[in-house]
């Protein structure tokens, strides 16, 4: 059984956030991540998907 691509919408790069989006990334699902530090997107570099944008 295949599973359709979805577009999913993190709320928050904290530690629960991160891993959330990371494995939706991973299983191939388009992720932004809106998260209101930029610096915590900066520190995400690499882990979290490319689309991380303030609010």
């Amino acid at each position: 059984m295949s599973v359709e691509r979805m577009k999913a919408l993190v709320i928050g790069a904290g530690e629960v956030g991160t891993i959330v989006a990371r494995t939706l990334s991973a299983d191939g699902h388009e992720v932004t991540v809106i998260e209101s530090d930029p610096a915590r997107c900066e520190q995400g570099r690499g882990v979290l998907p490319d689309d991380c944008r303030p609010p």
